[in-house]
């Protein structure tokens, strides 16, 4: 999934602006905090099946 620009549709990059994580159009620079909402979106778990050797993503 990615993020896109509320202003102008760019796509958005993490960055730091104060030492807080936000994300940040390379288009037109608008920025929006990067909160545990759009964090959770993104996390994914991955698990290791011993049987099948195989990872497994989630």
């Amino acid at each position: 999934m990615v993020e896109f620009c509320d202003e102008c549709g760019g796509m958005m990059f993490t960055s730091r602006d104060n030492n807080k994580k936000t994300l940040k159009c390379n288009s037109c620079n608008a920025t929006k905090p990067l909160d545990d909402d759009i964090i959770k979106k993104y996390q994914y778990i991955i698990k290791t099946d011993p049987l099948k050797k195989q990872t497994i993503k989630e």
